[in-house]
């Protein structure tokens, strides 16, 4: 039987860069003055595309070439660039009508948009979507999500990849500095006090992303991982096979599915 190690938990946590998504499913990037508040982050997937005949909202690992996308705030517009350069750019007017969509099996409200970026985005993946308002962050479980550096190291072993600096192919909220691998799986119920460290990132050959302050949070369990782990970030194009390397070293859950990083929530 393997002997259970127990590990010191730090106080703090450095945080070398924090970071999300605006519209859910495009490229998960590293942002400047990070706010978490007690739904998640401040403004990660707080769009996303719906199926409005359906009642669905997209996800991520069956459109993964919006990873390709990157999406961001301009003033009160939505600006997108799409991967040969082009760039639109949209108010976020809502319509006036609110769907009830479904995603993962649990009901998500969710306000459509008007504009061309529906149009825009139904060119894209080649299929009918709308643009929409979700009234709370689209995220698969709870508010916040992070990966320990060591764990990523541990794991690039296995996969042949510098996960480290690949580490948005796991589009977890935080990246923090850790020295043991998946430590981080055993401070659950646990609060720490988040440090932002993203000026030391450039050490780990990242762009950081800041917070806007300084943040205690509660880490909650480890995540159970799909294949949207096998897709290059900046690409959505499958590039490896990090999560059948996960699976032949990493404990797998019910579903038969290996956790990597843990969810958390504001303290």
């Amino acid at each position: 039987m393997n002997e259970i190690h127990k590990a010191t938990t730090p106080q703090t946590l450095n945080v070398l860069s924090a970071g999300f998504a605006l519209l859910k499913g495009t490229r998960h990037e590293p942002r400047a003055g990070v706010r978490l508040t007690s739904t998640g982050v401040e403004n990660d997937r707080r769009l996303c595309l719906v199926d409005a005949t359906k009642r669905q909202v997209l996800r991520t690992v069956q459109h993964q070439s919006l990873m390709a996308v990157r999406s961001e705030l301009d003033g009160e517009n939505l600006r997108v660039t799409f991967p040969d350069g082009k760039q639109y750019s949209s108010p976020l007017t809502l319509t006036g009508e609110r769907l009830t969509c479904e995603y993962w099996g649990r009901p998500e409200d969710v306000d459509l948009i008007s504009g061309p970026l529906s149009e825009v985005f139904t060119y894209y993946l080649r299929k009918p979507v709308q643009l929409a308002q979700a009234t709370r962050n689209v995220v698969y479980s709870e508010p916040l999500s992070l990966v320990g550096t060591a764990s990523l190291k541990a794991a690039s072993k296995d996969a042949g990849r510098d996960l480290v600096r690949e580490y948005a192919r796991f589009r977890s909220a935080l990246l923090v500095e850790t020295d043991e691998p998946y430590v981080e799986e055993t401070w659950a119920g646990q609060v720490f006090s988040l440090v932002d460290a993203s000026a030391r990132a450039s050490e780990y050959g990242l762009v950081g992303g800041s917070l806007a302050e300084r943040y205690s949070i509660r880490v909650g369990a480890p995540i159970p991982r799909c294949a949207v782990i096998d897709a290059n970030p900046e690409t959505g194009k499958k590039d490896a096979r990090v999560l059948k390397s996960l699976a032949k070293s990493r404990p797998l859950n019910a579903d038969n599915e290996p956790c990597f990083g843990v969810y958390a929530q504001l303290a």
